[in-house]
């Protein structure tokens, strides 16, 4: 009896959402280091990711990370990076870290809906003993939106202490704020170290208490109209 052929083997179609999660993720040129204190420490990432309970979001594609009720201790980014800022957000810093927010090249600040609103609180805490940089960009933070509120405790350490390290640009109704205290007579406190460009319709308010006389607020000021 003449055996019967077997049945060619039928390809299934695979839905085309099945096919996109099959699809390799976009990754990140560099990692991102996020700390919203659920975790150990600072954790890498370089394809998009959500934590709906950490409070942030970030886009790997255009290395963008959303705050939106963070309420962390770090982030660093390894080059350009933009902080998209979505409702009261805070940052505490750990004591033994030299810095909140960080990157090796440009930092840039963005608002959701409303500078007033959408804010970023960097909080020094009294045990802080590190030299520090709370903002440190090696190229300069532009902030085109968005509020960022720096405070520290009423600092006692002898390690210099710079509220944002480049140069820093205030555009559209972006606001910068900064409220440092360190009574230490050996230790230098500054509060921008380069040059703040601010444009006429944002806003911002700067108060530094030093004890050390090479001590400084602004290192230079230029102020732009609205439209530059």
């Amino acid at each position: 009896v003449a055996e019967e052929p077997a049945e060619e083997p039928v390809e299934e179609e695979i839905p085309e959402e099945e096919m996109e999660l099959m699809e390799d993720p976009v990754t990140s040129a560099y990692p991102i280091y996020i700390d919203d204190g659920k975790g150990e420490g600072p954790e890498a990432y370089t394809t998009s990711t959500t934590d709906v309970e950490g409070g942030w979001s970030f886009d790997a594609a255009t290395v963008t990370l959303t705050l939106n009720g963070f309420n962390g201790k770090s982030i660093y980014a390894q080059g350009n990076f933009t902080l998209v800022l979505n409702g009261t957000n805070t940052i505490t810093m750990p004591a033994d870290l030299g810095y909140a927010v960080k990157s090796d090249k440009n930092i840039y600040v963005e608002k959701t809906t409303n500078s007033a609103t959408d804010i970023l609180n960097i909080n020094v805490p009294t045990s802080h003993s590190v030299s520090t940089n709370i903002i440190f960009s090696n190229y300069g933070m532009t902030m085109n939106g968005g509020t960022i509120n720096i405070t520290t405790a009423e600092l006692n350490t002898n390690r210099t202490l710079y509220a944002t390290f480049s140069d820093v640009y205030l555009k559209n109704d972006a606001s910068l704020n900064y409220d440092i205290t360190n009574t230490n007579q050996y230790a230098k406190t500054v509060g921008i170290f380069s040059t703040l460009y601010m444009q006429s319709s944002a806003d911002c308010s700067f108060s530094i208490f030093s004890n050390f006389p090479d001590s400084f607020n602004i290192y230079r000021f230029d102020m732009k109209s609205s439209g530059d």
